[in-house]
């Protein structure tokens, strides 16, 4: 069993519900990588609270964070895997209150998307080119 928790800017760490990246590549015809990777969107689900800091973050469409996904196996207190992510935008961003198909424990959440200009995960590097 893993756990994952969010920083961000060096914030107080947020329980991380749901978490997902993709990288790819466009090939050819016969399937050989054509092009460079792609990539660099984190989809987040946290629990919800008072905090409206991902709310502020949305709004304001000059913003950019950075922060870590640490990835901890159960009863681990150091993390597997932790992912980074610099100069970031929040590209989508929703909360979700749901107390009618039994969702007592955690009846709102907030869902989230990031673009980051970089990501990391130990000493890997995606890095992308932004013009500005």
């Amino acid at each position: 069993m893993f756990e994952a928790k969010l920083k961000l800017d060096g914030g107080e760490p947020v329980e991380v519900l749901q978490c997902s990246y993709q990288m790819d590549r466009e090939t050819d015809k016969s399937g050989m990588p054509a092009t460079g990777v792609h990539g660099g969107k984190i989809s987040l689900t946290i629990k919800s609270s008072s905090d409206i800091t991902l709310f502020d973050w949305m709004i304001n469409a000059f913003a950019q964070k950075n922060g870590e996904i640490e990835f901890y196996k159960r009863n681990d207190p150091t993390p597997a895997k932790v992912l980074s992510f610099e100069n970031a935008y929040i590209v989508e961003h929703g909360e979700t209150f749901n107390v009618l198909n039994g969702e007592v424990d955690q009846p709102m959440v907030e869902h989230f998307t990031v673009s980051a200009e970089t990501m990391k995960m130990q000493e890997s590097e995606l890095k992308k080119t932004w013009v500005s």
